[in-house]
């Protein structure tokens, strides 16, 4: 059941899955479908994570998009708003961004990064990332732009402003800036700071 304010009602929880651990859940445009990860070996084969779908309204219908015997831990699905699914799987050692349809075709390589990246998220033509920094990815098979540093955890309003959480290492910024929340543009730009710590 989705949270819609005063009328959530806490007592209404429904069990969606049953083994494995399952993460990084993401809603289709029409709230029907949830894809996930899960490293759930039924109906059988792996225990690496790779990505299903099920009915978001009792669990049902659940679906393994990708065999990942031989692939390693593949993750993070994104319900682009394109309607195509977007994730994470090793190339080479390092996680790269791949794309395929919403029934688990058309499994095509995305992003062409030196570096690793998790959590993709697609909005109007850009793909967005995580990887100690924040980026984009502007066109396929593109490298990375680097829009914010240091940057974890992050999300995308309908009119493409950017939420992140910023951490610094250095021990002189840490106290200062840990877990504080920023906003920008998608294009980096008005990027200030929303919450501050009082240390």
């Amino acid at each position: 059941m989705r949270y819609n304010a005063p009328n959530f009602d806490t007592a209404n929880i429904i069990r969606l899955t049953n083994g494995g651990g399952n993460f990084s859940p993401s809603w289709t445009a029409n709230s029907d479908t949830i894809y996930f990860d899960s490293n759930n070996t039924l109906p059988s084969g792996t225990n690496f994570y790779t990505i299903w779908k099920m009915a978001s309204s009792d669990g049902s219908a659940k679906q393994r998009l990708i065999d990942a015997t031989l692939l390693g831990d593949v993750r993070s699905p994104h319900v682009g708003s394109n309607t195509k699914i977007y994730f994470t799987q090793f190339v080479c050692g390092i996680n790269q961004i791949f794309q395929m349809n919403p029934d688990g075709s058309g499994k095509i390589q995305y992003s062409n990064n030196g570096f690793d990246i998790k959590t993709p998220k697609y909005y109007q033509g850009k793909l967005f990332y995580e990887g100690n920094d924040l980026g984009v990815v502007n066109s396929f098979g593109g490298s990375g732009t680097k829009l914010a540093a240091p940057a974890i955890t992050y999300d995308i309003s309908t009119n493409g402003e950017i939420v992140y959480s910023k951490m610094y290492y250095s021990i002189s910024e840490y106290r200062k800036q840990i877990g504080t929340l920023w906003i920008m543009n998608a294009d980096g730009t008005n990027n200030h700071q929303l919450t501050f710590n009082n240390f």
